[in-house]
């Protein structure tokens, strides 16, 4: 796993994991608007799901990161 930070805050923004090439973490929670990056393609760490988290249907959903 490779997580990337801001380089002003030190916030920590997305990760990249060799389990998932190409594909991209982002921390949503950390943009002003995340709609501009589309929809989420993918639910993980469901595990760990509060009862407000909402996830859209029709989506791929795990527990933990794909394997």
């Amino acid at each position: 796993m490779t997580r990337e930070f801001c380089l002003e805050c030190g916030t920590h923004i997305l990760a990249k994991s060799s389990a998932l090439p190409g594909a991209l973490i982002i921390k949503v929670g950390t943009l002003d608007d995340p709609s501009v990056y589309g929809s989420p393609q993918m639910a993980i760490f469901l595990i760990d799901k509060q009862s407000f988290h909402h996830v859209p249907e029709g989506i791929p959903t795990f527990e933990r990161v794909p394997g």
